[in-house]
């Protein structure tokens, strides 16, 4: 009687266990993407962002703080709070160290182009060796442009909702 009960015990177990496991990993799922969303944010406090959100909209703002399920925006009117299941990914603007990379490049350039010139031919007028570093540093700067001075976007996982 004993090892009946037991064994009866043991069926209904294996036929509804599966279905506590699912649940439990569909949970699981999401928490993991609120997590590394969480995790993310630390480095976002104080910057302006743009928030796309799912349904295509898109929220500006400067983020002021990330729960495990939550953006919090500050903008003109007051605080928006979003929930991070609905954010499908967010933008940052380029900043003040874009600028000085782009810069840096853009002297490089300038810099490459009129030693180039003056290493190359000795007898060159100064203005030749100027308007090759000009020449330069107005393709370092495109340069520069092109590859730093560019929005990011950070695109978070989708996970399961």
């Amino acid at each position: 009687m004993k090892s009946r009960n037991r064994m009866l015990t043991l069926v209904l177990l294996l036929m509804i266990g599966p279905l506590f496991l699912t649940g439990q990993q569909q949970d699981q799922a999401i928490s993991i993407r609120n997590i590394q969303a969480r995790k993310l944010a630390q480095h976002w406090q104080g910057k302006n962002v743009e928030l796309l959100l799912t349904d295509g909209t898109i929220v500006k703002g400067e983020f002021v703080e990330a729960s495990f399920y939550e953006f919090t925006l500050a903008d003109e009117g007051g605080k928006t709070v979003i929930a991070i299941d609905e954010v499908e990914s967010v933008a940052f603007k380029p900043g003040l160290m874009e600028a000085i990379l782009t810069g840096a490049a853009g002297a490089l350039g300038g810099g490459m182009l009129g030693g180039i010139i003056s290493l190359s031919n000795p007898a060159a007028k100064p203005s030749t060796i100027t308007l090759g570093a000009t020449l330069g540093a107005g393709i370092g700067t495109y340069l520069g442009y092109k590859t730093f001075f560019q929005k990011i976007v950070v695109k978070l996982d989708k996970g399961t909702r």
